[in-house]
């Protein structure tokens, strides 16, 4: 984030989230521990095989992983993936090393027709 005067603000994670669910309230943001991604990543890749996805099976699986994954679910410290999803538009995912850290070592975009492979990330 950039202050006022133009320097560089340092945040913590959860201000970071919390700044971003505030900004683009129409942005769900799933974070996951890295084998809850893994599991994740695995039902997005069968569920994008299809050449049309259906949306109610896109939000579906997003109600799925919601109540084990939310953000308020996973400890701040533990979290080492953020999915950041704009329905229809994109969906973003962000892999943080170390767990919990502000930096992200990868970023992933996707547009909402692209068949994504996630095994990478």
């Amino acid at each position: 984030m950039i202050a006022s005067n133009g320097d560089l603000e340092e945040k913590s994670l959860s201000e970071i989230l919390k700044n971003l669910e505030n900004e683009v309230p129409n942005m769900k943001i799933f974070t996951y521990w890295h084998l809850d991604w893994s599991k994740r990543a695995s039902s997005l890749a069968s569920l994008m095989d299809d050449d049309f996805v259906d949306p109610s099976k896109e939000l579906n699986l997003q109600n799925m992983g919601k109540s084990r994954s939310g953000v308020l679910t996973t400890p701040i410290d533990k979290v080492a993936v953020i999915e950041l999803l704009v329905p229809s538009i994109f969906r973003a995912v962000v892999s943080l090393h170390p767990a919990g850290s502000t930096d992200p070592d990868a970023v992933a975009f996707f547009s909402s027709t692209e068949v994504m492979n996630f095994s990478k990330c």
